[in-house]
Parts: structure tokens; sequence; C-alpha cells
């Protein structure tokens, strides 16, 4: 995997130290942007696909960054967890 150059960090705060709005803001700032990243970067690799193999496979992990997605965006919008 390609190193973009950017440093996260080591993130050491416990959950349990934040207050929940906090917490949602903290979730939505790690798990969003990288999905919708990915997300983009597959669609457009779909649009482009002409094998059709290779096109199930792009629509198989698609699938699976909209279930992370959906289940992320519960857990910051609605604090709970299920898709």
């Amino acid at each position: 995997m390609r190193n973009s150059g950017r440093t996260s960090g080591r993130y050491n705060v416990k959950l349990g130290e934040m207050d929940e709005e906090r917490l949602k803001e903290e979730l939505g700032h790690w798990f969003m942007p990288p999905l919708a990243i990915a997300k983009g970067f597959l669609e457009l690799a779909i649009e482009d696909e002409e094998d059709g193999e290779q096109e199930r496979r792009l629509e198989e992990a698609l699938r699976a960054i909209m279930r992370v997605e959906r289940v992320a965006g519960n857990m910051i919008y609605t604090g709970e967890i299920h898709e």
C-alpha cells in the first residue's frame, strides 16, 4: 500500500473518557472521510471496468465499504451499532 506522506500519529484517548458528542465527532473524523475516498475510487473503477469478473470483485468491495459506512454512520448519528 502506498504511503500518502501523512502521519496519523497514535490516538490514545479512551472511549470512556469522552462525552457522547465528542465521541461521535471523533468517530466521524476517523471513519467517514477514508470510507468516502475508498468508495469514490471503487465507483470510478467500476465505471471504467470492462472485464465482468473484475467488475464483480469491485462491486463486492464497494458493498463491503457501504456496509461499514452504514454502521459507522449509525454509531455517529444515533449512537447505535447496526446497519
